[in-house]
């Protein structure tokens, strides 16, 4: 028995490699499995939102950009309707491309810790570790809309930042592929959202300690120039795509744009209109009062030619506004043609603009983060602070992440609605016992339905199971981390050692905490002008990339705390535990 077991034991170490390996395979494979078979929620009234970028989708694998110009198509970005498209041309479901997008983003984030992270089987524990984290299995994942990719763009972000920093001194054929990953991958982050600037910081920073470095490193003085090139092509690659999807806007529509809600005049007259001291001292967080709307007529003639009504229909409260100021234009004609729509609020914003100017409308008091945010007042920038500490506080814990039941999943009319987004995404939707009726469902349809469900309902088991033990260890590794942190700041003025890799992974960990901070931040102060009951929900939906960068800081801070400790020498008598 001792022989065999001693074969067994030999064996196994012969075959580590290829034994973790399999596992490595295996655990891809189960998640597949996860996001195939995903308690998707979808939702078909979602005119500006998920439906609207499906559409555009669809309109991009039509092969006519995106059709005939309108008041949805350009309201917001495109990187989300291109994903769809991609993967509907390469024939793909939409579960699949997904996972797959994730699968990338995970390899992508532990390749470049290659430099850092020597251990090869330590390297694939993190890749399951970001493969697995539930906000990839949750109702954030399982709505289709562009929310869902935002933190595995940003994982990818993170990755090559770091992955050019660590390489700095490798040959630039080693940098080079980083560098093009970075620019590609930028442009498309920049693309998913218009809310995309919080992370430029946590960029610039990255690159410039890079350049910086370069520019002091005497052996590289002559190969610095190119060096220096590929180190900004990430955030070049910003302005390729913007200046790319500008372009083609031009030539299909006449505006040289990658949106017409948060750019263009369109824009600029929302926040006029934002900026108006309507002279009363009601609800704070209403961004165009009727007021506003009044005296806005009194000033610009243009502006009283829309249908103002509109206004009226919808809420008042935070960035509802937006939509109102679309709609109250297309009611009177316009967002048939981009050019003539943009010439329409380009009169209004002359108008308003000059009754500014003249004294005939006064300014709110307080600060415009930009022309689509509201006016928050000194008070409101400082109170927000420890709420964006609160809501940073959330994403160490998973709770949130926690699967629903069934009954909470699906927003559809009827059953055209279902065959819609199963056809184009290539998902299966399960169906109630009504609407199974109202298509008289044969008996096949019926049991298919059934083993939807069951699988939906493995599925719940098995992601809720995977959250809690996230939830557990997450609080634990955060609070190694922080230590890890500490104790490698320590490390560093102890041996007043400030031109080694430990300062600057010490400030990429740093930087990590306050992109962070910063994204959980600016949230708050934009959710401030929603319903209360609203709150809550933006608060998570909007911060999801948190929930990531968190757990890159507690991977690396909890790695680095261990050979801190060794480097400083550290015992349980110094410590005086």
């Amino acid at each position: 028995m001792k022989k065999i077991l001693k074969n067994c034991k030999e064996l196994i170490i012969s075959n580590k490699s290829v034994i973790i390996n399999a596992i490595i395979i295996m655990l891809v494979f189960a998640r597949f499995w996860l996001m195939k078979s995903t308690n998707w929620y979808v939702n078909y009234d979602t005119a500006y939102d998920s439906r609207m970028q499906l559409t555009n989708a669809i309109l991009l694998v039509a092969g006519r950009w995106l059709g005939e110009y309108n008041k949805f198509i350009l309201c917001k970005n495109i990187s989300y309707p291109l994903f769809l498209a991609l993967i509907y041309q390469l024939h793909i479901t939409y579960p699949v491309g997904f996972c797959f997008f994730i699968c990338l983003s995970s390899f992508i984030f532990t390749k470049s810790l290659k430099p850092l992270i020597k251990n090869d089987i330590l390297r694939k524990l993190i890749f399951i570790i970001l493969l697995y984290n539930p906000v990839g299995l949750s109702y954030q994942a399982a709505y289709h809309y562009r929310n869902a990719l935002v933190p595995w763009a940003v994982l990818i972000i993170l990755g090559t930042v770091l992955a050019i920093y660590l390489r700095r001194n490798e040959n630039l054929k080693k940098i080079l592929p980083w560098a093009f990953i970075g620019m590609f991958f930028s442009g498309f982050y920049w693309n998913l959202r218009e809310d995309s600037i919080w992370l430029i910081p946590f960029m610039l920073v990255g690159y410039i300690v890079t350049i910086i470095h370069l520019a002091f490193d005497k052996k590289k003085i002559k190969s610095c120039i190119p060096l220096f090139v590929i180190a900004i092509l990430p955030l070049l690659g910003i302005l390729i795509w913007n200046n790319v999807i500008s372009g083609i806007n031009y030539k299909y529509y006449g505006i040289y744009t990658t949106n017409d809600r948060t750019k263009t005049y369109s824009a600029k007259v929302l926040g006029l209109l934002i900026s108006i001291d309507d002279g009363t001292n009601s609800d704070k967080n209403v961004w165009v009062s009727s007021e506003t709307i009044e005296l806005a007529k009194d000033v610009s003639p243009t502006f009283a030619k829309l249908n103002l009504s509109v206004f009226d229909a919808w809420p008042k409260h935070g960035d509802y506004s937006i939509w109102a100021l679309r709609d109250s234009a297309y009611d009177i004609g316009y967002f048939i043609d981009a050019k003539s729509t943009n010439e329409l609020y380009k009169k209004i914003y002359i108008e308003l603009k000059e009754a500014f100017e003249q004294g005939k409308l006064k300014k709110k008091k307080g600060i415009q983060l930009s022309d689509t945010s509201g006016i928050y007042t000194t008070k409101e920038i400082f109170e927000t602070i420890p709420k964006g500490f609160n809501n940073f506080i959330r994403h160490i814990v998973y709770k949130e992440y926690k699967v629903s039941n069934l009954e909470e999943i699906i927003s559809i009319n009827h059953e055209g609605e279902f065959t819609f987004y199963e056809n184009i995404l290539g998902i299966r939707l399960r169906r109630t016992e009504q609407q199974l009726d109202e298509i008289y469902a044969d008996l096949t349809t019926k049991i298919q339905n059934d083993n939807v469900i069951k699988g939906l309902y493995h599925n719940i088991f098995f992601v809720n199971i995977i959250t809690k033990i996230y939830d557990v260890i997450s609080p634990i590794f955060f609070g190694t981390a922080i230590l890890g942190l500490i104790v490698l700041g320590i490390d560093i003025f102890k041996n007043k050692k400030f031109n080694n890799y430990k300062v600057e992974i010490f400030l990429f960990l740093i930087g990590l905490l306050l992109v962070c901070y910063l994204n959980s931040y600016l949230v708050c102060l934009w959710a401030t002008s929603f319903y209360i009951p609203q709150q809550d929900n933006l608060y998570l939906a909007y911060t999801t990339a948190q929930t990531i960068i968190i757990c890159v800081f507690e991977i690396i801070g909890t790695i680095l705390l261990k050979d801190t400790i060794y480097s400083l020498k550290i015992n349980l008598k110094y410590l005086k535990i």
